[in-house]
């Protein structure tokens, strides 16, 4: 079962109230414990909502492949954050161990405790803050704390140590600034540091191609900690952070202790949830009616639609890997065909994917390529790599049915293109880069706008937007806004005929 990243535990307080109960003055584990299940049940409905409204997540995000749920629990069993609350919980035993009205043990209790567990006084605040949070131990009415029902399940095979695992993330992810903040000088009052965490997960599954650099988790932390505070509120935050650190170290640190991320990498500083953190977070996206498909063990059942949109949610060489041992799988003429499919479907990311995965093969696509000579989104394609195929590529003359029209080199064009123009935030270095690889060596940047305007592209209007605003070369921006403006012109003429 998911657990909700908001709120760790079932009678705990929701990070949407603001309460903070970390601070020095409140130690408690417990919010609202008067509210039960349905409450919660209301509250989930409403945040499946906010988080897909809130992210703009599409229905349907990249696949997933997974260890299998046996493999991922004997993981969990292996971290030592999740042993040492058992052992913690363990320690507490049935009968309990007395507690002071802010949920604290004695000294001397704690004395104990620490020593019991081997840990340093640092850890076991943190150990004693997650295990309150999500019913590793619980409060008793007497006064008393007990091993809980989060430690019960640590016990109950495989999905009783998986269900442990991802109540203990969303406590890591919910507590762990918390404990860190306690007592700190400056800590902002107003502030509540239970709030960030789940958005950084949410960032961390989104971006699970990339990874995330402790800067860009830094960045999201602070924008959500600040959200809808005074300005001097924010000041207090920046002096916090001076002195006392900065809470994403804290939140990666803890992170990586509970299995859920690894890195920083050596080689680009890029962080990334573990198989562990992955399968959290697809079930709160699935949750949410966001679909995220698990990819089947077997490549043979994987179909090509499944492996192009896998590119978006895996590093590059984890692409390469399931990419050979797909087209191991197959037929290379069946492939080739699958591929192609997509590829004459799909959008220009997809389409110049598959056209390069279905290059791969080689002659034994040759077949295929032929069937769609005459299809307007994989023809350029299919004459580009018949004449490969052929050894043409230095020929004097190509056969009429090989030789690239205007459209052609239109549309190819229009694809890389449409791929750099399709960011939110579209990086002008970028941009530029695939202008100069899409336009011939000796061309005329006008004369290349002018023929982008005029060719079949559904995106071609787009594009030239984009050029129009985010290119840097002014030259080029400047006539690219002239030839859009004469396209629309055009296609509003074309239109208006349509409908006489």
């Amino acid at each position: 079962m998911a657990q909700d990243l908001g709120r760790p535990g079932h009678s705990h307080n929701h990070s949407g109230h603001n309460h903070d109960h970390s601070g020095p003055d409140h130690e408690e584990w417990h919010g609202d414990a008067e509210w039960d299940d349905e409450d919660w049940d209301e509250l989930d409905s409403d945040d499946e909502v906010d988080l897909k409204e809130a992210f703009g997540l599409p229905d349907e995000l990249p696949p997933l492949r997974l260890p299998s749920d046996a493999e991922l629990a004997a993981a969990a069993r292996s971290i030592p954050l999740l042993t040492d609350l058992a052992a913690l919980a363990a320690w507490v035993g049935t009968d309990g161990r007395a507690i002071d009205p802010d949920a604290e043990l004695s000294a001397a209790e704690r004395g104990d405790a620490v020593a019991a567990l081997g840990v340093t006084e640092e850890q076991f605040a943190y150990l004693w803050k997650y295990a309150g949070a999500v019913d590793w131990i619980e409060e008793s009415d007497d006064g008393r704390v007990i091993s809980g029902e989060t430690a019960s399940e640590w016990t109950e095979g495989d999905e009783g140590a998986l269900n442990a695992w991802s109540s203990t993330f969303a406590a890591v992810l919910t507590e762990a600034m918390c404990v860190a903040s306690t007592g700190a000088q400056g800590r902002p009052d107003e502030v509540d540091f239970h709030v960030p965490g789940a958005s950084v997960a949410l960032l961390f599954f989104m971006a699970r191609r990339e990874g995330l650099t402790l800067e860009d988790i830094s960045e999201v932390i602070e924008e959500s900690a600040l959200v809808d505070v005074p300005p001097r509120v924010e000041k207090a935050w920046q002096a916090y952070v001076k002195a006392s650190g900065d809470p994403a170290a804290v939140l990666v640190a803890q992170l990586a202790e509970a299995g859920a991320v690894s890195g920083p990498s050596l080689e680009d500083g890029t962080i990334r949830l573990t198989p562990l953190g992955l399968r959290e977070m697809r079930l709160q996206f699935t949750d949410a009616g966001v679909e995220v498909p698990l990819l089947s063990d077997d490549p043979a059942e994987v179909t090509a639609e499944q492996l192009v949109a896998l590119a978006d949610g895996v590093t590059d060489d984890e692409f390469e890997a399931e990419s050979a041992a797909w087209l191991a799988a197959r037929d290379p003429q069946d492939a080739a065909r699958e591929l192609l499919a997509v590829a004459a479907g799909g959008d220009p990311a997809q389409r110049l994917l598959a056209v390069a995965l279905a290059n791969e093969i080689g002659t034994a696509a040759e077949p295929a390529w032929r069937e769609h000579l005459e299809m307007l989104e994989l023809r350029p394609y299919a004459k580009m790599t018949l004449v490969k195929l052929a050894g043409l590529e230095n020929a004097a003359t190509l056969p009429p049915e090989l030789e690239p029209d205007i459209d052609d080199l239109a549309w190819m064009a229009i694809d890389l293109l449409a791929v750099a123009c399709a960011d939110e935030d579209t990086d002008p270095a970028e941009l530029a880069e695939a202008f100069s690889e899409a336009m011939p060596p000796d061309g005329d940047s006008a004369q290349f706008l002018d023929l982008l305007s005029r060719g079949p592209h559904p995106d071609s209007l787009d594009v030239l937007e984009h050029i129009g605003e985010y290119h840097p070369d002014k030259v080029i921006a400047k006539e690219a806004k002239k030839v859009l403006y004469k396209a629309s012109m055009r296609e509003a003429a074309r239109q208006r005929s349509e409908e006489n």
